[in-house]
């Protein structure tokens, strides 16, 4: 089960399409582009990001937001360097 955190309704500022977010995870390693962001039917906001290969994933905004600060994504600039969110 994945829980959402209260704060999933609001519309980032830190997150835009773009970005590039690098993963650390086995699993998933490599670059995510984020290419939207959307609200469902029910007002939750979430990411839509593509990866090297294409393919889509879509998670909660506040997934990503937890996954930076437990270091498994990490937001990187346009030269590839890290760079801290707020």
């Amino acid at each position: 089960m994945v829980a959402t955190l209260p704060g999933a309704g609001s519309a980032p500022t830190w997150l835009v399409p773009g970005q590039v977010l690098r993963s650390s995870d086995p699993g998933w390693m490599g670059d995510f582009t984020v290419a939207r962001i959307v609200r469902d039917a029910h007002g939750f906001c979430h990411a839509v990001l593509h990866d090297g290969t294409g393919r889509e994933v879509s998670t909660y905004v506040d997934q990503i937001r937890y996954s930076i600060a437990e270091g498994m994504l990490t937001p990187v600039g346009q030269d590839g360097s890290r760079f801290l969110s707020n």
